[in-house]
């Protein structure tokens, strides 16, 4: 059996452990709670900064004729004319194409297009994309622009195509590594330039 003084000395162990799990569970929330908080902030942050960011790329693309190769291929289950735009940040979609999907509130985003016109970005959409047997869902900001579908680096970055550079051909892999080819609509014709030395 302890002696009196042992088990006091227990008790306030015990006590004083208690107590410092205490402190630590109401600073980990405090902290977990600051992180949602700035998680939260830095997405709204990181949208504003990839709409400014994308503001005179997609002035440029709808300010006049594109000699930019467009590609087929299915936004949820609708046959569309995608841009592959490695200057985008992001990727758009026209409104239309998302009649009747949930869409997800963003932060009113203000972007200049064609003629000095402003638009303002209010949602985005999940999409599901689909080519032969290659699928993939990337989120799309909602915008109206002469493209149905602008597939910007967020989704490079999730799909890493490979290009074929003299054909403007992309090769994209399906879920069982098969490879796809995405192919232009029609061949862009570069004119050659004549340099002097």
């Amino acid at each position: 059996m302890e002696s009196p003084s042992t088990l006091d000395d227990t008790l306030d162990t015990t006590d004083c452990t208690q107590d410092m799990d205490l402190d630590n569970s109401l600073a980990t929330m405090d902290c977990t709670q600051d992180l949602d908080l700035k998680l939260e902030t830095d997405s709204i942050t990181d949208e504003k900064m990839i709409v400014n960011e994308d503001s005179e790329e997609l002035y440029e693309l709808n300010k006049g004729n594109t000699n930019l190769p467009l590609y087929h291929l299915t936004c949820n289950r609708e046959e569309v004319m995608a841009l592959l735009d490695t200057g985008a940040s992001h990727t758009y979609v026209h409104p239309d194409l998302v009649v009747g999907l949930p869409l997800e509130s963003v932060q009113h985003q203000t972007v200049e297009v064609a003629n000095g016109k402003h638009m303002v970005i209010k949602n985005k959409a999940r999409l599901t994309l689909e080519l032969g047997t290659w699928k993939s869902k990337i989120d799309a900001y909602v915008l109206e622009t002469k493209f149905d579908l602008i597939l910007g680096m967020n989704w490079f970055k999730q799909e890493r195509p490979v290009p074929d550079w003299n054909h403007d051909v992309w090769l994209l892999k399906d879920s069982t590594g098969a490879p796809v080819t995405m192919q232009p609509t029609q061949p862009r014709h570069i004119d050659s330039v004549q340099l002097d030395y």
